[in-house]
């Protein structure tokens, strides 16, 4: 029986995604530094077309070979890897990149640079032959001819795992004179064989120029399934002229077994940094079928909700048992749905690892210099959120480095070094993950803004408005302050996007800046968009979820201490601070009578949203809820001011308020005061009261 190895296409297609942002990434640190890993390098590469031709994907194999073959001359040092070099594999990158992508949608690539690209790789190739770079060992006492005794034996579930050994042989050919002996002493009779299985290894010498490191890289793919060993057993230095020679016979020289074991370490040190430890291995699930865990935990999680209310109701001193049961099925449904969430948990370095490229061709395509770095790569987000947040850090560092940053020349005039930094940071803020994208150029100019909000009617003379609320207007629609369109930024597009991005995701975004110190923007994104923790509150007949981690404190207004501002906006004084008082019935309509109810009969939730704090005027708190989040939009449509829904343990479909939306309503609404504003109108004897 043959094995069908489109089975394992997959996999190997995401392991080249992997191995591709390696190569890219030690590529860049080889233009940036001048030195780097080319061993790492070069074995990125070498997996990526080795998987290739196993798995049949000749374009990729073929294409990657030319990749190889320069990696492999920068490596021995037979090719300086300048500049220049550095450019055509990264251009290589980007066009193995296209096909690894139509491999893995299924289409046929045509990359337009591929053609050029696979000409630069040759002629790359072509003049380190013509005008070759010899070590300096090798130009002292030549080049070392070797006979190496190899031993290759596969355990027996090797074709199981989509590797041909027969592939592996020919590579292993392609290195020198293969001698080897099949032995079939595993053999097992005829009515025991499985034809899924290997029973076949083989021993043998090669007669070979190249060091073990390029013969161990022959069975990369293979180290943990088969037993494999390579021993030096006959070498010589031949003269550098002399390696021409096809006529030069091979002197044997005994070896002593220090040498094969020095080999042997570097095969085991090698294979280490690959390895998991021990007491850890992993596998590769599909993403629906997490997704469909999540979905199921999340049924659960509301069953438990059901039961535990129903069970609430019963007397707790005739059932001590019942309700001992469903508080240990609460506490094991919580633990349960806290490991199935880790599951699609994933560092931000995903995200992250897109930049230092994006970086490097924007600088150079606007005449900058600019670098960036990193920090809390390893900061954990839900598989979700960091596939949809990609797309808003994007436009927030293009941004940044066409209108943020300055040219060198200004930068240096202005007292700043060249070169500017762009810096990446992630980090937790109690239940949120906080992403910051911060800049050193010149900042954003407050009265700029300002005054092209109010040639677009956004803004209005005499009106006063804080920094936040000027910054804001950038995220406006067709907003642009750029003196020209250019193919980075200035058609207005692209802020507003990201606002309405972080805002689906739950989160939010600020706004800190300073005039020739920089910009930084500050994301505030959940953990996980699946299941919230939240307080259910009362207005009218209708029961709401607030995001726990957006409150504050909750307190009971007195008389006098809510007090209006213009017509409609209120605020509430907390310990001498002016806050917006915001009454959730005059958000969502609520057609009861606690539209009139009186502030000192019900209750205030201080909440912290859009990086300020505001109070929510409800009913009646009601208790905490962990609730499963279900899509408004997926199911009708988009509600200013509701994230989501959920099913409460009663059955009934509770909303769950979107804090960002709220406040953007009242805005609008004429409902809502900055504290600012507030401050600046009392100063000026405006009334408040």
């Amino acid at each position: 029986m043959s094995v069908d190895m489109t089975q394992f296409h997959q996999t190997y297609l995401e392991e080249a995604v992997e191995n591709l942002a390696e190569l890219e990434s030690g590529l860049l640190e080889l233009e940036k530094a001048g030195e780097a890993d080319l061993n790492a390098i070069f074995r990125a590469a070498h997996s990526i077309k080795g998987g290739a031709a196993t798995f049949g994907f000749e374009d990729i194999a073929s294409f990657t070979h030319g990749v190889e073959t320069v990696l492999d001359k920068g490596r021995d040092a037979s090719l300086p890897l300048t500049a220049d070099v550095t450019a055509t594999l990264l251009r290589a990158v980007d066009v193995l990149s296209d096909l690894v992508m139509a491999a893995r949608e299924g289409r046929k690539a045509q990359p337009a640079d591929r053609e050029p690209c696979e000409q630069a790789l040759s002629a790359i190739c072509t003049a380190s032959v013509a005008a070759p770079v010899v070590a300096e060992a090798e130009s002292a006492e030549g080049i070392e001819q070797k006979v190496v005794d190899v031993l290759f034996k596969p355990h027996a579930n090797l074709p199981q795992t989509g590797s041909d050994p027969l592939n592996i042989l020919r590579e292993l050919r392609s290195l020198g004179d293969l001698s080897l002996t099949a032995k079939i002493e595993s053999v097992p009779p005829l009515n025991e064989l499985d034809a899924e299985s290997l029973f076949l290894w083989w021993q043998g010498t090669l007669e070979t120029e190249y060091p073990l490191d390029d013969i161990y890289d022959v069975f990369l793919f293979v180290q943990d399934e088969a037993e494999i060993a390579l021993n030096i057993i006959a070498s010589m230095t031949l003269p550098v002229a002399d390696t021409q020679r096809a006529d030069t016979p091979l002197v044997a020289e005994p070896m002593d077994n220090r040498r094969a074991e020095g080999a042997e370490r570097r095969m085991a040190d090698r294979r280490a940094p690959d390895r998991p430890a021990q007491d850890t291995s992993f596998i590769r699930v599909a993403t629906d079928k997490v997704d469909h865990l999540i979905n199921l935990i999340g049924e659960l999680v509301t069953t438990n909700a059901m039961v535990s209310q129903h069970a609430g109701g019963v007397d707790a001193d005739g059932h001590a048992m019942l309700h001992g049961s469903v508080a240990e099925m609460t506490h094991h449904t919580r633990n349960l749905q806290e490991a199935i969430m880790a599951i699609r948990m994933m560092p931000i370095s995903f995200a992250f690892s897109r930049f230092p490229r994006m970086v490097r061709d924007t600088a150079n395509k606007l005449g900058k210099q600019v670098s960036i770095q990193t920090i809390g790569d390893h900061t954990e987000l839900d598989k979700t959120v960091i596939e949809r947040i990609a797309d808003p850090l994007t436009h927030l560092v293009r941004n940044a480095i066409d209108h943020g940053i300055e040219l060198p020349e200004v930068r240096i005039q202005k007292g700043k070094p060249a070169e500017a930094l762009i810096k990446l940071a992630a980090y937790y803020k109690g239940g949120n993950v906080m992403i910051e994208i911060a800049d050193d150029g010149k900042g954003i100019d407050r009265e700029v803004i300002l005054q092209k909000a109010l040639e677009k009617g956004l803004a209005h003379v005499g009106e006063v408005y804080t920094d936040d609320q000027v910054y804001q207007f950038i995220f406006h629609p067709g907003f642009s302050t750029a003196a020209e369109v250019t193919d980075v930024s200035g058609r207005g597009v692209g802020m507003d996007i990201v606002r309405k991005n972080i805002h689906a995701l739950g989160g939010n975004i600020t706004i800190d800046t300073k005039k020739d110190q920089g910009t930084k923007f500050v994301i505030s994104l959940p953990l996980t968009l699946a299941i919230v923790d939240g307080m259910a509150i009362q207005v009218g007949a209708e029961i709401y979820i607030v995001p726990i981690l957006n409150i504050v404190e909750s307190i009971k207004p007195i008389k006098g201490q809510v007090k209006t501002v213009g017509h409609h906006a209120e605020v509430i004084d907390i310990r001498g601070v002016y806050m917006p008082f915001i009454r959730l019935s005059n958000i969502f309509k609520t057609e009861v009578n606690s539209i009139l109810t009186q502030p000192e009969d019900g209750i205030a939730i201080i909440v912290e949203a859009e990086n300020e704090r505001v109070a929510l005027f409800v009913d009646e708190l009601i208790g905490e809820r962990q609730v499963v989040v279900k899509s408004i939009e997926a199911n009708y449509r988009h509600i200013e001011g509701i994230s989501g829904a959920t099913i409460l343990g009663d059955g009934r479909v509770s909303f769950i308020v979107d804090l960002s939306g709220v406040i953007r309503f009242a805005n609008k609404s004429g409902l809502y005061q900055a504290p600012e504003v507030t401050k600046q109108q009392q100063e000026s004897g405006h009334h408040v009261g």
